[in-house]
């Protein structure tokens, strides 16, 4: 006997079951072929300096996210698919159903109840926050062309800059700009779980957030808000910048600031996101101390311009086969895989350009490509990210 499903696929002939929902409600339909969903822009609020925050409504089927996972979101621009990694920092909808439960039975929830409904009570509206930046393409286009109503393509929530990864106890984040997005969306997480969150042990979580200027600091009200009402949280936040626009010399993260800003330090679970600079220092800092084990990091950038000497230097100019299309490119050794298969009219599955998404792993059929990030090689055999790989010599790809 036919199953439901099959006699439905049926009906919507020649169309999918979802394709077919899709054209009634975008939240109805299931997946692109490429594995992405359709959302829908139900809000945009202006915060900080050339920022917003938008909340989406996925798809009805569009899988439950944790706190401090990521999205690819793709948003069409002079008839391209651009497509950039944001965080969700909105918390789960299951986590926001138990927030309404308690708050209708009386709860001690008037501070987790603002916090962790981010900018939407619906139960399924997931909330990214954006900055807009000079060289960002969809940034730029999200915070200052995109409107209420618009289509987004989205991924799965990925990542594993989450509470999960670190074992309960006191917490420390040490982030920069936007790198603040994770940092919140785990604080309105632990929000959620009211004056004293069962994960932190009975301990507590001090941020460091390192801002240009206090007006381009995104949540700003809201951390105030949460520093002062929550007795586990503390928050400082250092301006990078002086008033005249020059650096600001005390800005710089060190052993002694670190110490004057929360003396154990090197014995909390830390999380790290920022700007490279940044990065690269609480590196340094907690494997100096002997700490490094303690730090989670997540990367926001890309690759290109910030790789190290000796790793150019394995590079080489050559021809690079994309083996099911058949075509060929010239190499400079410098240009990535994917930006070479798409000069030559191709269009690989991408997602954050940055290798973070894992969305445009492939193949290497034969000869070497080195990763920028790490200078690390891979043979024949291997699959590699395309978006942050050069090719070390002669070079197929299962592309």
């Amino acid at each position: 006997m036919p199953s439901v499903g099959s006699l439905f696929e049926r009906f919507t002939t020649p169309h999918s079951p979802g394709a077919l929902l899709g054209s009634l409600n975008p939240r109805w339909g299931t997946r692109f072929p490429d594995g992405r969903a359709r959302g829908v822009i139900s809000s945009i609020s202006p915060t900080g300096s050339n920022a917003a925050l938008i909340t989406i409504l996925p798809p009805l089927a569009w899988p439950e996210h944790r706190p401090g996972q990521f999205v690819a979101i793709g948003v069409e621009i002079d008839g391209v698919i651009e497509t950039r990694c944001f965080t969700i920092t909105s918390v789960p909808r299951s986590v926001r159903k138990a927030q309404a439960h308690h708050a209708s039975g009386g709860g001690p929830s008037a501070i987790s109840e603002r916090i962790s409904l981010g900018a939407s009570s619906e139960s399924r509206a997931i909330e990214i926050a954006v900055q807009a930046s000079d060289s960002g393409l969809v940034s730029k286009h999200l915070v200052n062309a995109a409107r209420v109503g618009d289509h987004l393509l989205l991924g799965h929530p990925e990542g594993d800059f989450t509470l999960e990864s670190v074992p309960s106890g006191d917490l420390l984040f040490l982030t920069g700009g936007s790198g603040i997005t994770p940092a919140m969306a785990m604080l309105r997480a632990l929000a959620a779980e009211g004056v004293e969150p069962p994960r932190l042990l009975g301990g507590n979580v001090v941020v460091i957030h390192h801002v240009r200027s206090r007006d381009a600091l995104l949540f700003d009200g809201e951390l105030e808000s949460m520093a002062a009402e929550l007795p586990w949280l503390r928050v400082e936040v250092i301006e990078t910048r002086l008033r005249d626009g020059e650096p600001n010399p005390e800005a710089r993260i060190s052993m002694d600031r670190l110490n004057a800003h929360c003396a154990d330090w090197n014995h909390r679970r830390t999380f790290l996101c920022g700007p490279k600079a940044l990065m690269d220092d609480g590196i340094d800092l907690w494997a100096d101390a002997g700490a490094a084990d303690n730090m989670r990091v997540e990367v926001f950038q890309s690759v290109h311009g910030a790789v190290a000497g000796e790793s150019l230097a394995n590079s080489a100019a050559g021809s690079v086969l994309f083996a099911r299309s058949g075509v060929a490119v010239e190499s400079d050794g410098n240009t990535v895989l994917l930006e070479l298969a798409e000069q030559a009219g191709l269009a690989p599955k991408s997602g954050c350009r940055m290798g973070i998404c894992h969305t445009c792993v492939t193949q290497v059929h034969s000869g070497n490509t080195i990763d920028l990030r790490n200078g690390s090689i891979s043979t024949a055999g291997d699959r590699v990210q395309i978006c942050v790989s050069c090719p070390v010599d002669e070079v197929t790809l299962d592309l």
